[in-house]
């Protein structure tokens, strides 16, 4: 009787641990996550786009992007990620970027930016494409990329900036007298090859004038300084008003800096040429009068 007591409470007690650890498993949730085989979409305004990166602003990346949103229909209880490869064009990674998208988990949409990077690189116009990329056990519902052409990359911008400070000092009977270079007003101009006028590389009144030149056509133009107001004309010194200007083109590695010294403390005003600036495409020439 003893032994038959003994497998009764046996088997009892194996049932019950059996059932204990069937209702943990089955009231729990936490061992499995049941989701559903829902395909993901992928959308963008347009399937190719083209973006002058000439007008990119370098101080706002975000200047020319394209918005992606990848979609899902019914919310999931896992995370899904949207990745992207490029599978074609001549571009590189130097010339965008763009980020993962993830559709947090109960929710059922996401969006991510292609952003273009002003390089300035002189080359041709360049293109890339990317593929939309479902990972983990998603998939798309059908197959997405977008081809992204970049057009007129090559920097034709020449930075000018001239600068006349200093002082001269002489003496008058028993004083002494100091002249201060920057109470004269230079202005900057471009002028054609013929005389035409085409613009202002700076006309401030300040004694540095900044100034930059771009998109002209071929040819040759002059460099013009304004000497727009002179006071220390009246007091008869002649030293000269060295005026100097620099000029950068970044990334294609024109730069340099010349001094005009054809203006001096007694000079009227007038306009004076102080050099030629050559245009052939993005190549930029100075030369010196």
């Amino acid at each position: 009787m003893k032994n038959i007591i003994k497998y009764i409470g046996f088997t009892l007690s194996i049932g019950l641990l059996l059932t204990s650890c069937e209702d943990k498993e089955e009231f729990t949730g936490e061992s499995v996550l049941a989701w559903g085989d829902q395909p993901i979409t992928v959308t963008s305004s347009a399937s190719s786009y083209t973006f002058d990166e000439a007008a990119i602003d370098e101080d706002v990346p975000s200047t020319y992007s394209v918005t992606v949103t990848a979609s899902i229909a019914e919310a999931q209880p896992v995370s899904a990620l949207i990745s992207f490869k490029q599978t074609g064009g001549n571009a590189d990674g130097d010339d965008y970027s763009v980020g993962n998208i993830t559709i947090p988990a109960g929710s059922t949409s996401a969006s991510t930016n292609i952003e273009l990077n002003y390089t300035g690189d002189v080359e041709g116009s360049e293109s890339f494409t990317l593929e939309a990329m479902a990972d983990g056990n998603f998939n798309l519902s059908s197959a997405y990329s977008v081809t992204v052409t970049i057009e007129d990359k090559i920097n034709d911008v020449l930075d000018l900036s001239t600068n006349w400070s200093g002082e001269y000092s002489y003496s008058a009977g028993s004083a002494s007298v100091t002249l201060d270079f920057c109470e004269i007003d230079v202005d900057v101009l471009l002028f054609t090859g013929a005389g035409g006028f085409v613009g202002y590389l700076g006309a401030t009144g300040a004694c540095t004038e900044v100034g930059s030149l771009s998109g002209l056509p071929d040819g040759d133009y002059f460099i013009v300084l304004d000497l727009y107001d002179n006071p220390h004309a009246q007091f008869g010194a002649t030293a000269t008003v060295p005026i100097t200007v620099t000029y950068n083109q970044d990334y294609i590695g024109t730069s340099g800096s010349f001094t005009y010294t054809g203006i001096n403390l007694s000079s009227a005003s007038d306009l004076y040429a102080a050099a030629i600036v050559s245009v052939s495409g993005y190549n930029y020439t100075i030369t010196t009068l």
